[in-house]
């Protein structure tokens, strides 16, 4: 899943990640091993935007899941948990985004809009004008 997350975040979404494995005091409690990625912010920060969490048994034993094998033996499931959030979201906003707005990549929006107010003489007809683009 981690390859996916990749993937999706580095051609579509634009954002540079790091793909990782996080340390025993940074991994999802009871899981075995949590994998990540780590979107680079403007700011030199890396967020944490995707997540897969290899459970191993561990799940399976508190909540005494099981399945049937072959050999008609019953044995506790072996689990994974992937996620990818709001969080993620959140990155792409923080990545290409700055005082002036949002420019989204082109594989996410590929049709761009730019609003360009054409100024009046007019004092009721620019009031007009005015109060149009403050409800964008």
């Amino acid at each position: 899943m981690l390859d996916v997350y990749a993937t999706f975040a580095e051609e579509y979404m634009a954002l540079p990640v790091i793909r990782g494995l996080k340390t025993d005091s940074e991994k999802f409690a009871g899981a075995e091993d949590t994998y990540c990625i780590e979107a680079l912010m403007q700011d030199g920060k890396a967020l944490q935007s995707g997540t897969s969490h290899f459970l191993g048994q561990n799940f399976a034993k508190a909540f005494d899941v099981k399945f049937l094998t072959k050999e008609n033996q019953q044995e506790y499931v072996w689990a994974t948990s992937w996620g990818a959030s709001t969080r993620l979201i959140g990155a792409l906003v923080m990545a290409h985004s700055d005082d002036d707005g949002l420019i989204l990549p082109p594989r996410i929006a590929p049709l761009q809009v730019v609003i360009v107010p054409i100024s009046s003489k007019d004092a009721a007809a620019q009031k007009k004008i005015n109060e149009k683009l403050s409800n964008w």
